[in-house]
């Protein structure tokens, strides 16, 4: 449950604050509450605040009273018969009866201008007859010109010609006969056409014949022409215009004879010239076959030209063509093998390797000769030996040999120029070997053996007495990283890898040297080239050929016509125009108010016991179908005394069949409570209704609308209880001006006497009701002006009460 705050309106007579008998001092509290400060219940729906532009002082409504049968009728005679019917502005009547009649009077108006009306249709159906047979014979004989253009135009389409205009008079557009002469006229000229095509025809059919055979004779010399021209032969051209098939026998005998004489000079030409071309190509294809090689690869190709003696005859030339061919397939041999060879050239990566050793030996008479020696093999891999010698060698030998073993690591890539890059990578010491042959009788015990890099830094050393055999396995690389590019038969030169050093007594050194030659030579090759044969000798042959030429064409020559003007048509008299106006009038519009008890039955003026139920029934007013404003507002508002009366809820139905604008009917007496929201005071006993706008705007124009309100309630005390409400209403015209219009009900009263309390020895004290009341609470002080005014006020809405009570028991 909620709680608001109420903003109070005084409507003047009815539905505020509601009569009762029994109301005293309570009545004056509860008017008091409601200037003051009002509890409401709000439980079934939230407060609307409707709009009032206007308010109307009598409640009525305005109906626009549908046209009846009759004037709806004499329209629609009216319209069908061509008479412009226009609406005037609505005028105002009296009643339903007084827009009737006026209905009627306008029917009857309306039934004589349709007479008025029909008399001319009848005088515009004459003339449209003759104006329709002056139309017709101005289509026919616009047909025949029609006729007459179309059949010219499909015989020109067909056979060319020419097209000529004939003017045909056919008046001045008011006369059939004219017409009808004119269409006569065209008819005529349409058959001359047809007998212009039937006699072009036939001598076009005899020209045809002979520019057939002319086009064939001349196709034939055509044809000889190019064939004649072909071997060499000057055609001479002659035309000559041919009127008869026997001409064209005559020039067909004559052309024949002179080509044939034609070929027969020219036979022994085309064989010479043939075999002359037969060796020209050849001579040509040698010729490039030898430029092609000569462009393509320079100095390596030599020409070596050949002479041959061609002379003029057929078989000179063929004899000159035979030997140059054999020269290309010489030739053809020669490139294969040398191209191949250049391929090699190109993609040989192959080098020649030549090693050696420089040595330093010691020749010692005293100690013997020392010696080192090397070998590298293609592989790379190298053995380097030494001896070890002292003064004992011519008597106890060499006294030991050394070796080291390893491999030079080198790559070689072609160039595709017939260069070679060799790529010497790392060296590979494998193992240094000491083979001892006898003890050392020296002094000196310090043998020591060491291999240095070409920049002389040292990679390995060996320190021994030369007393043992002995095997040190070295497995060390030594990168070079040298790269040497070498021209096609060009060489590196001495290339030293290692420096070897055999240190004892006397010292011997040695060097590994390496050379990579490059072993490629660039391919050559000489081809054979010839002169050109000798042009043949040149013999002109003419040959004179006679063409026909055709005869004149005959031509065809067809007229067209003019079609017919329009006709002058008499005017059809005006149809007439007439209007008719709706009618409004305003109606009462009137609520009801009863009061039922749990039975149904009305107690209006009746009893009604205390605890017991009963209903306000509140029936709204009618708005009838065809208002001219449509329905805005609908609602209910009442006053129950609180005092006697406990709220217990309400519903809210149809009194009417409703319809919708989209077809929906609501039947009389359905529930319309889903449309409505209601608000109730339980302090003030106000009751109010509202029917949703939305809803309201979805009622049919053509629809009766009306509502009612059943109330339940308990009666709670005794007394007579008085009751009445306001249906208020709102209106809104077109232009959106809207108009409150509220409707008062008559006023109900219900009597509700004491329970008959039963004799006791003692008087019972009679419980005094303590009468609820919900006051919002204040805010500020509470001894402020403003709280001592209120308490001021208060009382004197009391005595206001008291005085109330007292006018109404006079009453």
């Amino acid at each position: 449950m909620t709680t608001k705050q109420l903003s109070q309106s005084t409507v003047n007579g009815h539905g505020y604050f509601r009569k009762s008998k029994a109301c005293g001092l309570v009545c004056g509290v509860v008017l008091a509450t409601a200037f003051f400060g009002a509890h409401v219940s709000a439980d079934e729906v939230t407060s609307s605040e409707p709009i009032s532009i206007a308010t109307e002082q009598e409640a009525n409504q305005t109906i626009v009273a549908p046209e009846n049968d009759k004037l709806s009728d004499a329209i629609q005679n009216a319209t069908n018969s061509g008479v412009n019917i226009t609406q005037d502005a609505n005028q105002s009547v009296g009643n339903k009866e007084e827009a009737n009649n006026d209905y009627n009077h306008q029917a009857e108006e309306l039934d004589k201008i349709t007479t008025e009306q029909d008399k001319i249709n009848q005088e515009n159906a004459q003339i449209n007859k003759d104006n329709q047979a002056l139309e017709e014979a101005q289509q026919n004989a616009n047909q025949a010109a029609q006729n007459t253009n179309q059949n010219a135009d499909k015989y020109h389409e067909q056979h060319g010609g020419t097209v000529t205009d004939t003017t045909i008079d056919y008046g001045d557009g008011t006369s059939t006969d004219d017409y009808h002469k004119g269409q006569q006229e065209a008819e005529k000229i349409d058959k001359e056409n047809d007998k212009a095509v039937t006699d072009y025809l036939n001598e076009k059919a005899k020209y045809e014949a002979i520019v057939e055979q002319a086009n064939a004779l001349n196709n034939a010399i055509s044809k000889a022409e190019n064939d004649l021209t072909s071997k060499g032969v000057t055609v001479i051209k002659v035309n000559k215009v041919v009127h008869s098939l026997e001409e064209l026998k005559q020039l067909l005998a004559q052309n024949e004879a002179a080509i044939a004489s034609a070929n027969k000079q020219v036979t022994l030409q085309l064989a010479i010239m043939k075999a002359y071309n037969d060796a020209n190509d050849a001579y040509q294809n040698l010729n490039q076959q030898v430029s092609d090689a000569v462009t393509n690869h320079g100095g390596s190709i030599s020409v070596d030209k050949v002479e041959i003696n061609t002379g003029q005859s057929e078989s000179d030339y063929q004899d000159y063509k035979a030997t140059v061919e054999d020269l290309i397939a010489q030739n053809q041999q020669k490139l294969q093998e040398f191209l191949q060879k250049l391929e090699e050239f190109k993609t040989s990566s192959q080098v020649n390797v030549s090693t050696s050793v420089a040595t330093q030996n010691v020749d010692n008479l005293t100690y013997g000769d020392s010696f080192m020696s090397g070998v590298i093999n293609a592989d790379g891999t190298f053995t380097f030996t030494h001896d070890m010698n002292d003064g004992d060698n011519s008597v106890a030998g060499i006294l030991g040999t050394g070796t080291l073993t390893g491999k030079l690591n080198y790559t070689t890539v072609a160039n595709g120029d017939g260069s070679i890059t060799v790529k010497l990578s790392s060296i590979d010491l494998y193992s240094y070997q000491y083979t001892s042959n006898r003890l050392n009788h020296a002094v000196n015990q310090n043998l020591n053996f060491h291999v240095y890099t070409i920049d002389s830094v040292e990679i390995y050393s060996n320190l021994h007495n030369g007393n043992n055999s002995f095997t040190d396995v070295i497995n060390r690389n030594i990168l070079l990283n040298k790269v040497y590019t070498i021209a096609a038969g060009a060489s590196t030169g001495d290339i030293g890898v290692l420096t070897i050093d055999d240190n004892w007594i006397y010292n011997t050194h040695g060097q590994a040297i390496v050379d990579f030659t490059n072993p490629n030579q660039l391919p050559i090759a000489t081809l054979h080239s010839v002169k050109a044969p000798v042009n043949p000798p040149v013999v002109e042959v003419q040959a004179e050929l006679v063409k026909a030429s055709n005869p004149d064409k005959p031509e065809l020559v067809l007229q067209k016509v003019n079609e017919a003007p329009d006709p002058q048509k008499t005017p059809l008299k005006n149809n007439l125009t007439a209007s008719y106006h709706l009618n409004e009038y305003k109606i009462p519009l009137t609520t009801v108010k009863d009061v039922l008890n749990d039975n149904g039955i009305s107690i209006n003026n009746g009893t009604l016991q205390k605890e017991e139920t009963g209903h306000y029934i509140l029936e709204g007013a009618k708005v009838e179908a065809h208002g001219k404003d449509n329905l805005v507002k609908y609602d209910f508002e009442d006053y129950l005394d609180v005092k006697h009366d406990e709220y217990k809820g309400y519903h809210i139905y149809a009194m009417v069949p409703i319809t919708l604008k989209d077809g929906t009917v609501i039947k009389s007496g359905a529930d319309l409570q889903a449309y409505a929201q209601a608000i109730y005071d339980s302090i003030t006993g106000r009751f109010y209704v509202t029917l949703n706008s939305d809803f309201l705007a979805q009622i049919a124009k053509d629809s009766d609308f009306q509502a009612k309100i059943d109330i339940k309630f308990v009666r709670i005390a005794a007394g007579d209880v008085y009751n009445d409400f306001v249906n208020h209403l709102a209106f809104q015209d077109d232009e959106g001006n809207v108009t409150e219009v509220p409707v008062p009900s008559n006023e109900v009263v219900t009597h509700t006497p004491e329970p008959e309390v039963p004799a006791t020895p003692e008087t019972p004290v009679e419980d005094v009701p303590v009468v609820q009341s919900s006051i919002l609470p204040l805010t500020g002080d509470d001894t402020s002006s403003t709280s001592i005014l209120a308490s001021v006020a208060g009382i004197l809405m009391i005595l206001v009460g008291l005085v109330g009570v007292r006018k109404r028991k006079e009453d």
